[in-house]
């Protein structure tokens, strides 16, 4: 059951595979006082998508002009470093669709085990 899972989580990133590079910033309590320290956690090959279309996005009204968030989803196998937390913030750098921050992660297993990741992303400004 396990490896099936594993084999279809595989399959579905081929489908539509793109090399994603994951960023991290970390908050650590150091003398008193929190620093964040950013490093590279590595390059994977992942699946990215536009989450359903019937999910309600928000309309920010700005400057005259609606603007429409939208949000991505991204699904990788269990060998990929990813977090998310009130301390860790991950930026994912995607090709042609710039950066994407970690909003939520859903780990997928079976059996107890974790075979991959559901990974919810949201477009950043800069």
């Amino acid at each position: 059951m396990k490896e099936q899972r594993v084999r279809d989580i595989a399959w579905a990133i081929e489908q539509n595979p793109v090399e994603v590079t994951i960023y991290r910033t970390q908050r650590v309590l150091s003398e008193g006082h929190y620093t964040e320290t950013t490093m590279e956690v590595g390059t994977y090959r992942v699946r990215i998508f536009l989450n359903d279309r019937n999910i309600p996005v928000k309309l920010i009204d700005e400057g005259g002009r609606a603007l429409r968030s939208v949000t991505w989803s991204m699904l990788c196998d269990a060998s990929a470093d990813v977090k998310a937390g009130a301390n860790v913030v991950d930026v994912v750098d995607v090709p042609m669709l710039g950066k994407l921050k970690v909003v939520n992660l859903i780990p997928l297993s079976v059996q107890g085990e974790v075979v991959g990741y559901q990974v919810q992303l949201q477009g950043m400004d800069e």
